[in-house]
């Protein structure tokens, strides 16, 4: 069976650098990612490269103006047109061809190789677009150690109940209304599910909001699990005869804050 390319990357040689390193960025997107340098000795590179080419989801030219002068570049951007799966980012500050001049073109010209960059992240919608997955999600895993669609729907979820005014729910019950989300996650949908909290209590810290956190709790003690207790009251675990006060404390603020009407998960 012919392995699957998500990315075929077309580019001239002395951008070989940028290209590996952007490759590695795709490839830990969990996209497969093919390039000339991965030809074996003795093989019809010319055949190779036009196969796949022609069953690549994506063809993405790294543009600079010495592809205007490039045979195999040419070759491959019409392959891209005429299929109609072309990307293109700006690895060189030189203009595009006038027949694609109007296409937007995320600018990688001044590009040190990081994973947040604005071009990257411009070009993980684009390839989301063409591919039909949430690449940009996938961008921001990378970049933050958490994705964030859980991360937007846990949030939704806690704050309705903060709203109205409703009971903790459990660990299990929170999982269970936001687990279809994990399932485009690199990590475990439980490990997902527990950065998730962590992120939102992240948030919390920063924009100096009670914490949400304190809404989800062990269905035996009616408390939040350790990490809860460490990070928002400095104790070490639920047992501490402290816990339950200052938990009773932090869910009085929860409920009187004044949150903002995300979109609530019932």
């Amino acid at each position: 069976m012919t392995d699957t390319i998500d990315v075929f990357v077309s580019y001239k040689r002395e951008d070989e650098a940028r290209v590996d390193q952007l490759a590695d960025i795709l490839t830990k997107m969990r996209l497969k990612v093919w390039t000339d340098a991965s030809l074996e000795g003795g093989e019809d590179w010319q055949r190779r490269i036009k196969e796949n080419a022609e069953r690549a989801a994506c063809i993405l030219v790294c543009w600079s103006e010495a592809c205007s002068r490039s045979e195999w570049v040419q070759a491959e951007m019409e392959i891209a047109r005429r299929r109609g799966v072309m990307q293109i980012v700006q690895f060189r500050a030189d203009p595009l061809p006038p027949d694609l001049s109007a296409l937007h073109c995320p600018d990688l010209s001044r590009w040190n190789g990081e994973a947040d960059y604005k071009g990257v992240r411009q070009l993980a919608d684009g390839l989301g677009s063409v591919l039909g997955k949430p690449v940009a999600s996938w961008l921001a895993e990378l970049i933050n150690g958490e994705a964030p669609a859980p991360v937007a729907a846990l949030r939704a979820l806690l704050v309705g109940l903060a709203r109205r005014r409703a009971p903790p729910i459990s660990y299990s019950s929170a999982y269970d209304k936001t687990a279809p989300l994990y399932a485009d996650t690199t990590r475990t949908p439980m490990t997902t599910f527990y950065a998730s909290l962590d992120a939102i209590a992240d948030q919390n810290r920063k924009h100096r909001e009670p914490p949400l956190f304190g809404l989800v709790v062990n269905n035996a003690t009616g408390l939040p699990g350790r990490g809860y207790f460490q990070k928002h009251a400095y104790l070490e675990d639920e047992h501490h005869p402290l816990a339950r006060p200052l938990h009773e404390a932090h869910l009085e603020h929860v409920y009187a804050y004044g949150w903002p009407r995300d979109a609530e998960v019932s």
